[in-house]
């Protein structure tokens, strides 16, 4: 179903800003808005919290299953770009080959939506116990890829679209759409199961009611994603009349960040609006759907020494001295080891209530992921064992 608020945002908007202005989108009478925001925390913000009922950590890698079974959905999806070239071929005039196409995306957005099903109905599987986090993260690229396919198809659809000039079928917003699926996560799973990639650190899964968050650090960056499945709702009438209405809803979903924008777009498609944040501390993505104005999809990628913490703790005895710190709302947690006497950095394994261990590096630290709420971390020396807990504030 087409949104009215597609004939709204008809492009994409990029509006530049000093660190420190709070600068709306231009709006189609060409005039900027200023966003009215007020002071805010210093604590960036993401809306995808409470996802901890379930939450471990797994890692990606080859998988010769996955890859073959998408290699056979390539194949099938050259053999279906082949049988809507030759019927498009095959149709009689301009307006039976436009008639094709819009066949064909109609098509094509169907199954983008049979994707958000899926994608709730894996997750949901996962917090059941039915499939681990590793079926999950495997579950979750395929999707990827098979979102990649149907993107693929809708470049076909231009491609034969453009042949004609009395024939007009776009597919902008239906490819809009579809880049949801494309996270950086989910893209780094998909080159680990094609072996294109080596096998990279834990990620942290973390499931809760019509909620999912995946998150991973890598080279001092904090990439993490969140989907909220019951936010989407695509058969509903669109409730944003202008983008003065969103100037006022991107602040109240992303305070801080808002706050402290260098550069923003908004990309308006059929069912969701693309919210691209560049901010001090890294790059953030958002879908908003156009009807309930919440987050259906965000995904950030951030500097992970740049994020504010909570005050350090330590614990000293006879084997190390612990000190740690954490992001808030589900955020990594800094630990850093040092030799009890000399204060010394010291090699050792960090773990956090069973999750997967974390080496420090040469310097002692290391960032680990944790769930949201008070956790245990322990790190392991050759001395021997010292915990610590960390809690978030206000518990």
């Amino acid at each position: 179903m087409t949104r009215l608020l597609a004939t709204v945002f008809v492009a994409l908007l990029v509006v530049t800003a000093p660190v420190t202005a709070a600068v709306g989108p231009t709006s189609t009478g060409g005039t900027t808005a200023a966003l009215d925001t007020p002071e805010q925390p210093e604590r960036i913000s993401w809306v995808t919290t409470g996802a901890d009922a379930t939450a471990e950590t797994t890692t990606k890698g080859p998988d010769l299953g996955s890859a073959l079974a998408m290699g056979d959905t390539e194949f099938e999806n050259r053999i279906e770009l082949g049988a809507l070239e030759q019927e498009f071929n095959n149709a009689d005039s301009p307006e039976e080959q436009e008639a094709v196409l819009e066949a064909h995306r109609e098509e094509i957005g169907d199954r983008t939506i049979a994707l958000h099903d899926r994608e709730a109905a894996i997750a949901a599987e996962y917090r059941a116990g039915e499939i681990d986090g590793d079926a999950l993260l495997r579950d979750l690229a395929e999707l990827s890829e098979e979102a990649r396919t149907l993107g693929t198809a809708a470049d076909k659809i231009e491609e034969l679209s453009a042949t004609d000039p009395r024939i007009s079928v776009s597919v902008r917003n239906v490819r809009g759409e579809l880049d949801r699926f494309d996270s950086p996560i989910r893209q780094d799973a998909l080159d680990a199961t094609y072996a294109e990639s080596e096998r990279t650190g834990p990620i942290l899964l973390s499931a809760a009611d019509d909620r999912l968050t995946v998150s991973t650090v890598e080279n001092d960056t904090y990439v993490r994603e969140g989907v909220q499945f019951d936010r989407f709702a695509p058969d509903e009438p669109g409730t944003f009349e202008s983008l003065t209405e969103l100037d006022d809803r991107g602040p109240e979903l992303y305070p801080w960040i808002y706050a402290n924008l260098f550069e923003f777009g908004i990309s308006g498609y059929d069912w969701l609006i693309g919210l691209s944040l560049d901010h001090p501390r890294g790059q953030s993505m958002s879908y908003i759907d156009a009807t309930t104005q919440d987050v259906v999809m965000e995904y950030h990628t951030l500097d992970v020494e740049s994020l504010p913490t909570t005050s350090t703790v330590s614990r000293t005895n006879e084997n190390a001295t612990i000190s740690s710190n954490r992001v808030t709302d589900g955020g990594p947690i800094r630990v850093a080891v040092t030799d009890p006497d000399s204060e010394d950095p010291m090699e050792a394994t960090i773990t956090v209530e069973g999750q997967h261990p974390v080496e420090t590096g040469e310097d002692g630290t290391a960032w680990v992921l944790a769930p949201e709420g008070d956790v245990d971390v322990t790190a392991t020396t050759e001395a021997g064992d010292v915990s610590i807990t960390v809690r978030e504030p206000g518990s």
